[in-house]
């Protein structure tokens, strides 16, 4: 079996756009969306509660995690650094996430780290593994 080849401009460009579509989908609420930015045995390990393995487990924790909040959301990520071949790559992130307060100024709520394992899957790149850690939480000192 042949050495997998680096990562091609294409491939980096590929995984910006899973990260993008992973940011949306939390924003937009849509669980079907958000479950297909992983890997049918893909695992979400998100900073508090419950993730899920595979899309099933992770659409009804995403639905049950973020379905029922009411405070919008945006969710603004950094740039990545991707790491490996174009069949398995490591990406390293940090998302910032915003909150509208009720009559006054957005606010930072948190900043989290996020770890990814990222495999193709039928020509495309998924998650295979996404760990969410907070580093900074918005409450301050």
């Amino acid at each position: 079996m042949a050495e997998p080849g680096p990562l091609s401009v294409a491939d980096r460009l590929e995984i910006m756009e899973l990260l993008a579509r992973y940011t949306w989908s939390l924003d937009a609420r849509d669980a079907a969306a958000f479950a297909a930015t992983f890997a049918p045995h893909g695992v979400w390990q998100p900073s508090t509660g419950i993730g899920g393995t595979g899309p099933d487990a992770i659409r009804a924790a995403f639905d049950q995690r973020i379905g029922r909040q009411s405070t919008k959301l945006r969710h603004i990520s950094g740039a990545a650094i991707i790491e490996g071949t174009a069949e398995r790559c490591v990406v390293r992130s940090l998302c910032q996430v915003v909150a509208e307060a009720p009559g006054g100024p957005c606010a930072t709520t948190q900043v989290a780290e996020h770890h990814d394992a990222c495999v193709k899957v039928d020509g495309r790149c998924l998650f295979e593994h996404k760990v969410v850690k907070t580093v900074l939480d918005g409450r301050g000192p």
